[in-house]
């Protein structure tokens, strides 16, 4: 449009109707899109068609990657509602026996013998559940 109002004007021509500082220049106000729904829905539907990178989809809902991974260096592990780290029960968990525990005969109401013989090899298992 700057050019336009330039040939209106008679820049390019013989004739100048106005001085060149005179000649209105468009511009227009600075947007901020961080808060906008719609924005970051979009933002979020190009991340997932692979248009736009990870970080511009958090810049995008106002997250700074670089301030997060700097916070992540300096932060303290922290504890879980069971009282150990994520790393500590990783570690924890492979090498406790998975399954539910063993119940000893005074808690049973069903009958021992058959337990053994459920533990007992099958074609599938030839070693047992033991």
């Amino acid at each position: 449009m700057d050019r336009v109002n330039e040939r209106l004007n008679g820049k390019h021509g013989s004739i100048t109707h106005s001085a060149p500082g005179n000649i209105p220049q468009f511009t227009f106000p600075p947007v901020d899109l961080a808060g906008s729904q719609k924005f970051q829905e979009i933002g979020r539907t190009l991340w997932e068609k692979g248009a736009v990178s990870t970080r511009t989809m958090l810049q995008m809902h106002g997250y700074d990657m670089d301030q997060e991974l700097e916070r992540k260096k300096h932060e303290q592990p922290v504890e879980s509602p069971g009282g150990k780290t994520d790393t500590q029960k990783s570690t924890d968990e492979s090498t406790e026996k998975q399954g539910r525990p063993e119940m000893d005969d005074t808690e049973r109401s069903s009958d021992p013998a058959k337990s053994m013989s459920g533990k007992q090899p099958k074609p599938s298992n030839p070693e047992g559940s033991l």
